[in-house]
């Protein structure tokens, strides 16, 4: 399986465009991390209340910390990151092996 990048993700220009909007919305403070824990994106200071995890096939691609709501943007990245490798398993199957 060819790995799925959250950083990669959260880089395409829609993706980066929804959650910027949705952190308009919020006062709140929000983070992304990878899996490593390092900061993708976000106004992180200083610990915050909630991580929720980012996950793919059981692997546990990045975080999302902030408050209770930081959950809703983990769903999503979850969401979309189940899409990139759905694309990518079709791709697979769709070209011939070389």
């Amino acid at each position: 399986m060819s790995k799925i990048s959250l950083k990669r993700i959260i880089s395409k220009k829609e993706v980066s465009s929804l959650l910027s909007g949705i952190s308009n919305f919020s006062e709140d403070a929000l983070c992304i991390k990878d899996a490593d824990q390092k900061v993708i994106t976000g106004n992180h200071i200083g610990d915050l209340p909630h991580s929720y995890p980012v996950e793919l096939d059981g692997n546990i691609i990045g975080w999302v910390c902030g408050e209770e709501n930081a959950s809703v943007i983990a769903e999503l990245l979850n969401y979309l990151a189940s899409v990139e490798l759905e694309k990518k398993s079709l791709v697979r199957r769709e070209l011939p092996s070389v």
